[in-house]
């Protein structure tokens, strides 16, 4: 999972964008 990484990263930034994407992908 690419996200795992940025997660660690990006903490809370990457989360909402992880969440955001996952819904378009899902939509």
């Amino acid at each position: 999972m690419k996200f795992a990484r940025l997660d660690r990263a990006g903490s809370r930034t990457s989360r909402s964008r992880q969440l955001r994407e996952s819904n378009q992908t899902r939509d």
